[in-house]
């Protein structure tokens, strides 16, 4: 009772603390508890919102999520310049045309586009003339395009399909010509994964979820995922890779199989992907039914790609080093130990995508982008001149097209696209790109801190030209660390609005991330995961010690596996951060298993499957280190109904419980999105909507500490 009281008494007084312009609204719902203690290697935890995580509670989870929602979302509302923020960033968002995913294919261009003062993407199609077409506009206020291929023909596209904001999809196909709609419908799709065409261009390869899911909501429908193939106006599929006994000893069931068969080639090869830098590959002759595996999980090998009758690997597995091996698939016995090595360097090699003309390479160094050309069958790989220096992202090839198309951007100017063949150079593709632009000139500045144990961290440094830094600027520090994943210099249009207002922005480059190699994404990772909460840590203070700002205006954020970063920093330091807001976050690592996706994210965390590995993830596990009576920062947790990425569940429980532990007289707050999922779908609106809300209450927060 003391704790409901502490809580109701702490809703009631908020908007008075905040000094909110509008109505006080009804003191949200204080969440359901119930006792359930577990001893784990001699460690009691108290876990009182399980409920929410149970399929036959989901109708009592989302009322109550909703009606915290609907709290949150008026005191929000009320905060001042509330609206300001919201109009200067849909401005911003709104501002010229915005373009991804560009696709060359027999010399035509197809690719996602997203008009000044529109909402979502539309497929649009030009062909060799350089006329352009709408080939697919998504419904508006319910679709959104997930991901498209071409068939090699370009007669055909297929096109992943979803609706609010969720990342299930159908894949519906279109006839480039008529722009008709087929009949062909594949279902169900998680949409990250593209239809993978047939060379003859009449029928595909998908990767189809767990079809168990729809009859039983327990099962996770991203386990024991299948690849089976459909042949265009037919009303069956057959199946390529199944899950059955003899394939279970093949690939984990949280692996995603992608298969394709390479053109002029005679094999079908099979790449395992998960949540991790790293893939598994298997092959078998066109007709055969026997899978060969030719590289692990744990062989080293960050990614694949397959020319003909050729593989090739990109091996981080010696330290300083990347190399590109190649195996000969027609070889009497193919393996990784007969590969071949066609190129070795000392650079960073990220990622490949292969062409008619090569395999090409993305080189990072310290987040700056470079490519490189390795021609098939060479041994050196010749350095592709750039229109600036900045970061490379939507690289992608196709091996019966020559050359690689690209986005680049830097800190301080949007993507422009990028075609570069072999035969005819760098070429800028006229696409429009012009969207939001930066309308002032902002001071780009790497500080470093250092970590507990002595590591110098990066720390990215952004505020507008000229701005007095007086100890207390209004600063946010963002973070990640997790997959590998680097904060590369790129072109964020909430930033611009946050800068024009005086804010500074800092990136903390912690490990987990991917800047310096694989090496400091494994320094982060699984057991190692807290040098990362310590890194970003070390980043606020060296931002405190710089003269940026002070801990009263510092504001935490991140999101998704960001979530254990800012969750567990918070917990660990609160008194080093005024509020936090985080993103649709993992925050519950000892619960993972059990959500949707979850397995898929055991090579990053680790499971409990021995004393080390539990206390691997209770370390790391921001809901179980929330204690009564601390003085949390004041924080905005932001979450969509249709995530299947990381559960709703996730933010839930850690509201509800740092609600009730907290001593801040400022509010916890959980903003729900009913019509979004993980956010990666969003719309104009809804995006900046979000960010309006979380600049307001960040701002709110650090008057009412002044």
């Amino acid at each position: 009772m003391r704790t409901c009281r502490l809580f109701c008494t702490a809703v009631v007084s908020t908007l008075l603390a905040l000094g909110c312009s509008r109505p006080e609204p009804g003191a949200p719902p204080v969440a359901r508890r119930e006792a359930v203690p577990e001893i784990f290697h001699g460690v009691s935890l108290q876990d009182p919102y399980r409920w929410m995580e149970k399929a036959e509670n989901a109708a009592e989870l989302e009322r109550w999520m909703l009606a915290q929602g609907g709290y949150a979302q008026t005191l929000l509302a009320g905060l001042p310049g509330r609206e300001a923020w919201y109009r200067r960033l849909l401005e911003l968002y709104q501002e010229g045309t915005a373009v991804s995913s560009v696709t060359v294919r027999c010399g035509q261009l197809f690719y996602l586009e997203t008009g000044a003062g529109e909402s979502i993407a539309r497929l649009v199609h030009r062909d060799a003339s350089g006329a352009g077409r709408v080939l697919y506009e998504p419904a508006a206020g319910r679709e959104s395009i997930a991901n498209y291929s071409v068939s090699p023909d370009a007669t055909t596209v297929a096109v992943n399909i979803t609706e609010n904001g969720s990342e299930y999809s159908v894949i519906r196909f279109i006839d480039v010509a008529s722009t008709r709609l087929l009949d062909d419908r594949l279902w169900p799709v998680w949409g990250e994964f593209e239809a993978v065409w047939e060379p003859d261009s009449k029928g595909v390869y998908y990767v189809q979820m767990n079809r168990q899911a729809l009859a039983d909501p327990e099962v996770d429908d991203l386990l024991n995922t299948q690849v089976l193939r459909h042949r265009l106006g037919a009303h069956f599929e057959s199946p390529v890779f199944m899950r059955t006994a003899q394939t279970a000893a093949l690939l984990q069931p949280e692996a995603f199989p992608v298969v394709e068969r390479p053109a002029d080639g005679d094999w079908e090869v099979l790449f395992g992907l998960r949540a991790h830098p790293s893939v598994l590959v298997m092959a078998r002759r066109a007709g055969s039914t026997e899978w060969t595996k030719l590289v692990d999980f744990d062989d080293g090998i960050r990614w694949a790609v397959a020319w003909r009758n050729t593989l090739y690997l990109l091996d981080q597995g010696i330290p300083s080093h990347s190399r590109i091996l190649e195996i000969g698939l027609d070889q009497p016995e193919p393996s990784l130990a007969s590969a071949r090595v066609a190129y070795m360097g000392e650079q960073n090699i990220s990622f490949m995508v292969v062409a008619s003309d090569g395999v090409y390479l993305l080189v990072e160094d310290e987040g700056i982008s470079r490519l490189l050309r390795l021609p098939h069958g060479g041994s050196s790989a010749e350095p592709l001149d750039m229109p600036q220096e900045g970061a490379i992202s939507e690289f992608r090839g196709d091996a019966r097209e020559e050359g690689v198309t690209f986005a680049l951007e830097d800190w301080h100017s949007p993507k422009r696209h990028y075609r570069y063949t072999s035969s005819r150079g760098l070429e800028a593709l006229s696409l429009g790109d012009a969207g939001g632009s930066t309308s002032g000139k902002f001071t780009v500045t790497r500080i470093h801190a250092v970590s507990a144990d002595g590591t110098e961290i990066p720390v990215t440094v952004m505020h507008r030209d000229g701005l007095e830094l007086d100890g207390a600027r209004p600063t946010i520090l963002q973070g990640y660390g997790a997959y590998g994943v680097t904060y590369r210099p790129f072109h964020d249009t909430a930033r611009i609005a946050w800068l024009e207002a005086g804010g500074v922005y800092a990136y903390a480059h912690v490990r987990g991330g991917g800047l310096r190699g694989a090496a400091w994404h494994a320094a982060g990772s699984g057991r190692n995961k807290m040098n990362g909460v310590r890194d970003f840590i070390a980043a606020a203070e060296a931002l405190v010690a710089a003269g940026y700002t002070d801990a009263a205006h510092l504001a935490a954020y991140g999101g998704s596996m960001g979530g254990i970063l800012i969750g567990r920093a918070i917990t660990e330091r609160p008194e080093a951060f005024a509020a936090a807001s985080i993103h649709v976050g993992l925050l519950n690592a000892m619960r993972f298993l059990e959500a949707d996706n979850g397995s898929n994210q055991k090579a990053e965390l680790g499971y409990t499957d021995d004393e080390q590995g539990f206390r691997t993830l209770l370390a790391q596990d921001p809901y179980h280190h929330l204690v009564p009576g601390r003085r949390y920062p004041s924080t905005l947790l932001t979450v969509g109904l249709h995530d299947r990425r990381v559960a709703p569940w996730m933010s839930a429980k850690f509201a509800a419980r740092l609600a009730e532990t907290s001593s801040h007289p400022l509010p916890m707050l959980l903003r729900v999105d009913h019509a979004d999922g993980h956010g990666l779908l969003a719309n104009r609106e809804q995006r900046a909507a979000r960010m309006a809300d979380v600049f307001a209450f960040f701002m709110r927060v650090f008057e009412r500490s002044d």
